[in-house]
């Protein structure tokens, strides 16, 4: 729209990739920008499917009961973000309490 190319490492580019992402994840989840932002403040937020890996797409009850070890691997790995670490803990509780 705006006839400039985005460049890698450049403010700019960064600036419009950045607007890009926060439009596709108000659209795919339906939110609005102050949504997205709570929710990237919430270090306890529960997602429901995992988003990479072999498993992504699934959910993390179905890995839990898949794969317990692999959640397992993930709340060791502190490189992950706090939400997928928490998310993974919740599933594999619920696993023991089944």
């Amino acid at each position: 729209q705006c006839n400039v190319t985005i460049r890698a490492h450049d403010a700019l580019g960064d600036v419009i990739s950045l607007l890009a992402l926060v439009k596709f994840l108000m659209e795919d989840f339906s939110c609005s920008i102050e949504k997205l932002i709570e929710l990237s403040n919430d270090d306890e937020y529960e997602l429901t499917f995992l988003p990479f890996g072999k498993y992504r797409g699934k959910s993390f009850d179905e890995v839990a009961q898949e794969n317990p070890e692999y959640l397992q691997w993930i709340c060791k790995n502190s490189d992950f973000d706090q939400p997928i670490i928490y998310s993974a803990k919740l599933a594999l509780e619920r696993l023991k309490g089944d």
